[in-house]
């Protein structure tokens, strides 16, 4: 049976186990079939790729699965909704011991061999239009293509493509500040994703490979280095995040939230702490227009938060985490400005 809205080409997703920037692992079909996705960690950039290994699932392993993910489904939209607290994730109290259970057999089967692993480029989308509660993940489906298969997806190719990162009125002054960087090193492809700024759809990069640049910026104006310092708070290094964010972080210019605020969502509390500590000096209605007008990127965001608040951070009382200490003041100025 075709689930409803899949389109031709697609295959129909059953979990995401594991999510960043995108779905990394969790059970899909491939060719019609269940299997276990995994995306394959780049070392050399630092970051995850588009490649994903694949491997059959089982009957009896995939039911299981689908029961501990169903257990999922019941604590996410009870979370969301106030009916719980998050230290209940990833399950409701009087399921906690099922999903323990379940998670003991999972581990151990749900495992790819990498000699038999089947290789393959992943491209997620939703499926259908349904109304989902807040912050509830949408379904979704994914094609699976040849790792040597060219396709025309949203990718892009070159530094000029980089202005849709900004308002169009910065079109020249975004091209001056690329005019420093170096050509991409690894890769003149990259994943974008959309955020709204005021009347216009921006395209943010997910990561950037190009060499920060030292003595070249020095020509830059005040507002080229600023764009210049966004751009390269997407950079795939972490510590030239940070070195970036905290150059921008007070700024006043409304385009500026649009490279802060998905920080908010990234595992390296370095970063977070960077943003915590400069919370008072943010030009708060700025960061709440950018709540108000991305509902939907702020819902992924509070998902990605609490991700790796559990699988990273969780010995920390998520009251002291700087992710959910970000989130609460951020939804908080957009409350206070419609007052």
């Amino acid at each position: 049976m075709t689930p409803e809205g899949l389109k031709p080409g697609y295959e129909y997703v059953h979990t995401v186990t594991d999510y960043y920037d995108g779905p990394r692992k969790g059970i899909a079909n491939y060719q019609g079939r269940p299997h276990l996705y995994e995306c394959v960690f780049d070392e050399i950039k630092g970051n995850y790729s588009e490649l994903f290994s694949l491997a059959p699932v089982d009957s009896e392993t995939f039911q299981l699965a689908m029961e501990d993910w169903t257990i999922w489904q019941r604590w996410e939209p009870a979370y969301h909704s106030g009916k719980t607290e998050l230290d209940t994730h990833p399950a409701l109290p009087h399921e906690s011991a099922r999903h323990a259970e379940l998670q003991g057999i999972l581990e151990k089967v749900l495992v790819i061999d990498p000699l038999t692993a089947i290789a393959k480029i992943g491209r997620f989308e939703a499926l259908g239009n349904a109304r989902l509660p807040k912050g509830v993940l949408s379904l979704l489906q994914v094609e699976w293509t040849d790792p040597q298969t060219k396709k025309s997806d949203k990718t892009i190719h070159s530094k000029d493509e980089l202005t849709k990162a900004f308002p169009s009125a910065l079109r020249k002054d975004v091209l001056s500040a690329l005019s420093v960087l170096s050509e991409n090193r690894y890769s003149s492809r990259r994943q974008a994703f959309s955020v709204h700024v005021g009347s216009e759809l921006l395209s943010i990069p997910s990561r950037i490979y190009f060499d920060p640049p030292v003595l070249q910026a020095m020509r830059l104006t005040r507002l080229e280095s600023e764009i210049l310092d966004c751009l390269l708070t997407r950079h795939h290094d972490g510590f030239v995040r940070q070195k970036h964010l905290s150059r921008i972080i007070r700024s006043q210019n409304a385009w500026v939230p649009c490279f802060v605020f998905p920080l908010v969502g990234e595992y390296v509390v370095e970063i977070l702490r960077v943003i915590q500590e400069n919370l008072t000096y943010l030009e708060t209605s700025l960061y709440a227009d950018f709540v108000r007008a991305n509902p939907d990127f702020l819902n992924l965001t509070e998902q990605r938060v609490v991700s790796y608040w559990d699988c990273y951070y969780r010995s920390t009382q998520k009251e002291s985490y700087p992710g959910f200490l970000i989130l609460d003041f951020l939804k908080s100025t957009a409350k206070d400005t419609t007052r």
